[in-house]
């Protein structure tokens, strides 16, 4: 009966429910489609920050963060990476901030507001140019220029590497193979979630190097679909005790 904006709070509390005493986050990042002042609020009175996107969903705060940080030049930026992803392509992002929207409007829990601008380089020529503006609750000095597009950039990993990965390589939208009975949907979907936290282990774990972790996903899945297909009696006989013994060495 609602979309990800009135679904948040509910999400949230399952969250903070099962993670608080962990202390393994201290800020939640979400997209434009929960933007809000009623969100961004709850998240703070539960003593958390937030990095939300800004787009057109509130307008107001865009266009504010776009007067304050649209005209900024590249020599002004505070922050910059460049990745190379071959001989003649590169991405340059550059992080432009304010505190100067601290309070706006009745975000009275809004502290900082952020700009990066995506400038891809192909033979020489522009050939992509993107800004996204970010908010947060967190006040700008807490964190350095470098660490504040380090987080945006974590914040972007969420959907490359795990939504992106279940729709493109997974292809869940396209192959639900079960459609006629909820529970049985829910079941392959959390078998996928398995198959995925396995793989992700093995990508960032197991390939211990920097080249070797940015293996594609496609290479990883083929890799086991292969290791599957080609696995005879002889290779899984015994598995399950060579495992428990190798656990309790």
């Amino acid at each position: 009966s609602t979309n990800e904006m009135g679904h948040f709070s509910e999400a949230f509390q399952s969250l903070v429910k099962v993670y608080r005493k962990s202390r393994l986050f201290k800020m939640v990042s979400y997209d434009a489609g929960a933007c809000s002042e009623e969100n961004g609020r709850e998240v703070v009175d539960e003593k958390f920050q937030y990095l939300y996107g800004l787009k057109g969903s509130q307008p107001t705060l865009l266009d504010e963060a776009n007067r304050l940080l649209g005209g900024l030049h590249p020599e002004q930026a505070e922050a910059e990476t460049v990745d190379v992803e071959s001989n003649t392509r590169a991405v340059t992002r550059r992080l432009y901030r304010t505190s100067e929207m601290a309070g706006f409007l009745d975000w009275t829990h809004l502290k900082t507001v952020v700009r990066v601008e995506s400038e891809t380089v192909q033979d020489g020529k522009v050939v992509k140019h993107e800004d996204r503006y970010f908010i947060s609750s967190l006040a700008s000095e807490v964190l350095s220029a470098a660490q504040w597009l380090l987080v945006v950039r974590r914040h972007w990993g969420v959907e490359n590497n795990c939504h992106h990965t279940w729709d493109t390589v997974f292809e869940e939208d396209d192959r639900p193979w079960i459609e006629k009975n909820p529970q049985g949907m829910v079941v392959v979907m959390l078998l996928r979630r398995i198959a995925y936290n396995m793989l992700a282990l093995f990508r960032t774990v197991t390939q211990r190097s920097e080249e070797r972790r940015q293996t594609p996903w496609r290479d990883i899945v083929r890799w086991l679909y292969q290791a599957v297909i080609a696995a005879t009696p002889e290779d899984v006989d015994g598995l399950r005790a060579r495992e428990v013994s190798a656990v309790v060495s």
